[in-house]
């Protein structure tokens, strides 16, 4: 099995973990997500399941291209960690990679700011997707930084 392609973004931010925390759980924000380049956003989220320990929650994605997939809350340990699994892809995505995971490391530093770790696992199930991963990667990157962004300024 190919080797996992992993970006990893840094951003410290005033906005505390539990902001973004309140936007994982408010599916209507999620559309807030909108991709970058030939990367589709996110049209709709919805709660497929909803868990009172938050973990195990599942949102179904419908992206801005059509496609759709899964999201499972697998850990939530706020202020620490956050992490959610993607799977249940789609064509294109689903005949390159077995599944996603986001993971958000949370830590304070000085003067009342935050830092998010925020890193991005795609699982490729061959090698040539993990070569249409790596292409996948920079957009991604690009992506997840405009949306920090988008948080930072909406909860300012």
């Amino acid at each position: 099995m190919p080797a996992d392609v992993v970006l990893t973004l840094r951003h410290v931010t005033t906005t505390p973990p539990g902001c973004l925390a309140e936007a994982i759980l408010t599916p209507e924000r999620w559309s807030e997500f909108t991709g970058w380049g030939p990367l589709p956003g996110i049209r709709e989220a919805v709660f497929r399941e909803r868990t009172d320990a938050v973990v195990g929650t599942k949102i179904y994605v419908t992206n801005t291209d059509g496609s759709s997939h899964t999201e499972t809350i697998r850990v939530w340990d706020l202020p620490r960690e956050i992490v959610l699994d993607f799977g249940d892809f789609v064509k294109p995505l689903s005949g390159i990679s077995s599944g996603f995971e986001e993971r958000f490391d949370f830590s304070e530093v000085e003067g009342g700011h935050h830092e998010i770790v925020r890193t991005m696992s795609m699982r490729p199930k061959h090698t040539p997707g993990r070569l249409a991963l790596l292409i996948i990667r920079p957009m991604m990157e690009r992506a997840l930084m405009k949306h920090m962004r988008l948080i930072d300024r909406e909860s300012a």
